[in-house]
């Protein structure tokens, strides 16, 4: 697929986005004072906009529009322009997970709990921690890779709010098991 150039969302006549993630702002005539108050038209060149890291690891931009500097995530501009926004959709995935990566073909709109979903399984981000379970009766101890797990064992996942209490000490046993995490 060849690359698509669209304008931004609010910022048309300014700036431009690539499908493959690219922004640029285009040749305009932009209106600004000169030292001695008077206001002037000033022709601009376009060129390719730098992007750098935020402190999540996502590429951003800055866009200017009459005065005014704005960072924006270049990952939701391209799935704003190129990607179909599904009802209640409001995060932006990377399918490969990697952050930088923000080819149209890459993203998707997703809810909160997908994009959740999607970082656990891809080993993005894992929450969860281990826990051991210690048998008041018998002293057998069996490890769980998280209090859920370990509830869904147990037969029923609304169980994981009392294991982790006993997990953290603020109750004594849960279930005729000492719990704590490993």
């Amino acid at each position: 697929m060849s690359e698509v150039w669209r304008p931004v969302s609010g910022f048309e006549g300014c700036y431009e986005v690539s499908s493959e993630g690219a922004i640029r702002s285009i040749d305009r005539t932009i209106e600004c004072r000169s030292r001695s108050g008077a206001i002037i038209k000033r022709r601009t060149r376009g060129r390719t906009l730098k992007t750098w890291a935020d402190c999540n690891g996502y590429r951003a931009v800055y866009l200017c529009v009459h005065g005014h500097r704005r960072a924006i995530n270049v990952h939701r501009i391209v799935a704003t322009e190129f990607c179909v926004l599904r009802e209640g959709c409001n995060d932006v995935n990377h399918k490969d997970g990697v952050k930088d990566r923000n080819v149209a073909t890459n993203l998707e709109w997703v809810t909160r709990k997908e994009n959740m979903k999607h970082a656990l399984e891809i080993g993005l981000s894992d929450k969860r921690k281990p826990v051991m379970a210690t048998s008041i009766a018998t002293g057998v101890s069996e490890i769980f890779q998280s209090a859920a797990d370990a509830a869904r064992a147990l037969g029923d996942i609304l169980k994981n709010g009392n294991i982790s209490s006993a997990a953290t000490g603020k109750l004594k046993q849960a279930y005729g098991f000492r719990w704590s995490y490993v």
